[in-house]
């Protein structure tokens, strides 16, 4: 180590200068610019889950087909894992939180070795699909979250009893 004497250099101001705006004012004008495009996407939004929400499906009935087929299971747990990412983005936070207690499941029994609980899993999965087709968009209707509650608790039970 040296001990030679630290320098400190005050950065310029000429991009401020040049800029003529506070870089927290543009920060703030990128969010607005943000929350415009995604306002403008809204619209899509209803189609994108429905088609989301097929996929599901389609996924859920092939393992239901085929319980034992890493690879069909392994694509009901990405479209689980998609739906957790997007629930909130399309407007039904409820969904993500359903879907995040699915993948939760998934993660416990890949950990735990044990076997899928498909009963647990359709449950999920029907109650994803009703809070989409109820238009339910509040992450505090009671009744979903209940409906939520009681899902986590059988998550964490299934868990539990297979580790």
């Amino acid at each position: 180590m040296t001990n030679k004497p630290r320098e400190f250099i005050a950065p310029s101001k000429m991009l401020r200068a040049k800029v003529g705006v506070d870089p927290a004012a543009l920060h703030k004008q990128a969010v607005e610019r943000a929350n415009q495009a995604l306002d403008g996407l809204k619209s899509d939004f209803t189609e994108w889950i429905d088609q989301d929400l097929e996929k599901l499906k389609s996924a859920h009935e092939t393992v239901k087909k085929n319980p034992h087929n890493a690879q069909y299971i392994e694509n009901l747990r990405t479209c689980v894992h998609d739906l957790r990412g997007l629930g909130t983005t399309y407007g039904f936070p409820m969904v993500s939180r359903l879907a995040s207690s699915l993948c939760k499941l998934f993660e416990g029994v890949a950990e735990g070795q044990g076997t899928l609980p498909m009963a647990l899993i359709e449950s999920h999965i029907n109650a994803i699909i009703a809070a989409v087709s109820e238009d339910i968009t509040s992450k505090d209707d009671a009744s979903s979250v209940a409906v939520a509650e009681s899902l986590e608790e059988m998550v964490g039970q299934h868990i539990a009893g297979n580790s």
